[in-house]
């Protein structure tokens, strides 16, 4: 199955393999709630790096 199947935004997709590993690997006193806003945070940050990448 590949992204196109599953009807996730680039965002979303991002988000979700990123909550994936945050939360694996950040601290356990972080709350879930943390570690999703983490995760979509740094989802916008890549969708951001490879926009200004295609830009060059």
């Amino acid at each position: 199955m590949g992204r196109e199947d599953t009807g996730l935004t680039k965002r979303e997709y991002f988000a979700v393999h990123l909550f994936e590993g945050v939360v694996s690997r950040l601290s356990v006193n972080c709350t879930l709630q943390d570690k999703a806003k983490y995760a979509v945070e740094a989802a916008d940050a890549l969708i951001k790096a490879l926009a200004a990448r295609s830009e060059e």
